[in-house]
């Protein structure tokens, strides 16, 4: 379940940056941002799930 840990912490973090870039701003670069963040979090969260998946519990780069 740690991986799963990891998963909602990387996505909740990106949502919650991504909220206050957005209360800031609303210019072009602030939505690229965010677009950049929700992304770059799906991957990773995508990837502890494919660690997940496979049984191996240790996701690099990652703690938990």
């Amino acid at each position: 379940m740690i991986g799963y840990k990891n998963m909602y912490a990387l996505m909740c973090k990106a949502v919650s940056d991504s909220l206050d870039i957005l209360s800031k701003n609303n210019d072009t670069n602030s939505i690229n941002s965010v677009c950049f963040l929700l992304e770059q979090a799906m991957i990773q969260a995508e990837n502890v799930y494919i660690v997940i998946a496979k049984g191996d519990y240790e996701v690099e780069g990652q703690n938990g």
